[in-house]
């Protein structure tokens, strides 16, 4: 797979450029619903990414998720403040980096005056030499971060654009992003009935939707179709109808209708729950009882 994200027009069919970044092939892709020109990607590094397209190559990187992101002294760093086109994360990353340079060349003037001052003037000299820019392309690939631990199987922006769902293709976990502050990766755990995965884990592509209308994330785990709300925890729903895994997901907004897909090569709407799906079955067993 490739691992550049092309832009291509749709009325000639030519690539305009090219997003360079990433290590290995692209699994995921989803556009802002707020900013059109921020897309994410996810790929089969385990990053995910957010791009201003309006740049090309590793300048338009805006920012990688990163579920390692050190902890900073907040006296030292600043948090820019939320910005609606993302572009305090790119303020972000910068001051980030910043930070790391000062602590790295810390390091380096404790380690030279413990030497001669020939390897002072050798290593002063080399020091200025070692600086790379925060765009550089061979930069970016070296940076050792991971926003799931394998690679990104899907992803959907929450309503606002203020928040990212994404899903492990490894171990199937669903996570959620803030991307008002670092990014940072909110404290929130989905699992599925039995304390298992949110999403079926080992694929490369997962099914996952947001409902803005009841603030609903919809997972496809193997045949089933889990609604979990963003506050974590077990499925509040669970829809069943596909005899194999779910594999794609989407909505109607006006209709508050859910369209999935599914390796059994059906395609099945759902629409608003009835209040009798939800009814216990000791009810159900109630109702259907003759009235003698």
């Amino acid at each position: 797979l490739d691992p550049n994200v092309k832009l291509v027009d749709v009325r000639s069919g030519a690539s305009s450029h090219q997003l360079i970044g990433h290590a290995r092939g692209i699994t995921a892709v989803q556009w802002s619903p707020t900013i059109p020109v921020v897309v994410a990607s996810g790929s089969r590094d385990g990053t995910i990414r957010l791009w201003d397209i309006r740049k090309s190559g590793s300048h338009a990187c805006i920012s990688v998720l990163a579920r390692d992101m050190p902890h900073h002294d907040p006296s030292r760093v600043m948090h820019p403040s939320y910005q609606a086109d993302y572009s305090h994360l790119r303020k972000f990353a910068a001051l980030i980096e910043k930070e790391k340079r000062l602590q790295q060349k810390k390091r380096t003037l404790g380690t030279v005056m413990t030497v001669s001052s020939t390897t002072m003037t050798t290593t002063a000299k080399q020091g200025p030499g070692m600086a790379v820019a925060p765009n550089n392309y061979q930069h970016i690939q070296r940076q050792m971060v991971r926003s799931h631990h394998g690679h990104v199987a899907a992803m959907a922006f929450l309503p606002g654009g203020q928040q990212l769902a994404s899903i492990g293709g490894v171990d199937g976990e669903l996570v959620l992003w803030d991307l008002r502050h670092g990014p940072t990766l909110l404290e929130r755990k989905f699992v599925s009935p039995g304390g298992m995965s949110a999403a079926t884990p080992n694929q490369r592509h997962a099914a996952i939707c947001v409902n803005a209308e009841n603030d609903t994330i919809w997972v496809g785990n193997q045949s089933h179709i889990m609604g979990y709300s963003m506050e974590g925890g077990t499925p509040q729903q669970i829809l069943r109808g596909h005899l194999t895994n779910v594999t794609c997901l989407d909505r109607i907004a006006p209709e508050m209708t859910l369209l999935s897909g599914s390796s059994d090569g059906m395609i099945l709407t759902w629409g608003k729950p009835k209040g009798a799906l939800f009814r216990t079955r000791k009810a159900v067993r109630t109702e259907d009882k003759d009235n003698w």
